[in-house]
């Protein structure tokens, strides 16, 4: 009898034991399944490529180029740059600049190296990526660029590109650059 009730303890016990272990694999198995559908049903493609539209007046011939980074504190360099070339017409234009894996936090867009080019006017610049889009308008457009000396702003859009001469040495290079209220926009998207 003694014997009976170890062998029939001994079988409970590793009955007991085994099914436990089985347990544990199927609720891991269960959570790993969920998991899998969770992340199935949340992801989305995100696209992998932000579009700057450039509207805009640009009446001779000239290219403007874009610089971007990645991370606002970075400082722009060459190799982060899109050069778009156009030619001159009185009627609005779009530049396109395509950032392919790429998407930035601050630009910088420079206004050409054509020193003839005495004034352009700016439209609109839309920022798309991953179907966000801002708009930058006359409305708003101060509060998302500054411009360096070689800019002043005109009415209805108006940039006026200056050449500034100095010590009787010519020199041309505007620009503008994004303010933080646009890195802190562009970091939202």
């Amino acid at each position: 009898m003694k014997l009976f009730k170890k062998a029939a303890l001994q079988l409970v016990i590793l009955l007991f034991v085994s099914s436990c272990g089985k347990e544990k694999k199927s609720n891991t198995k269960d959570i790993v399944i969920e998991e899998e559908k969770t992340e199935a049903v949340t992801s989305k493609p995100k696209s992998k490529i932000c579009k700057i539209f450039i509207k805009g007046i640009f009446p001779q011939n000239d290219s403007f180029e874009l610089f971007f980074s990645e991370l606002a504190t970075t400082p722009f360099s060459q190799e982060n740059t899109i050069s778009r070339g156009f030619e001159g017409k009185k009627e609005v234009q779009e530049l396109v600049f395509d950032l392919i894996d790429f998407y930035p936090e601050k630009i910088r867009l420079d206004l050409g190296s054509n020193s003839n080019m005495k004034e352009i006017y700016l439209e609109e610049i839309l920022i798309n990526y991953d179907e966000e889009t801002l708009i930058i308008d006359a409305s708003n457009f101060i509060q998302y660029f500054t411009n360096n000396q070689f800019i002043s702003f005109g009415e209805n859009n108006k940039i006026i590109l200056k050449v500034i001469t100095t010590n009787e040495k010519k020199s041309y290079d505007p620009y503008l650059v994004s303010t933080p209220l646009l890195i802190k926009e562009l970091v939202r998207l």
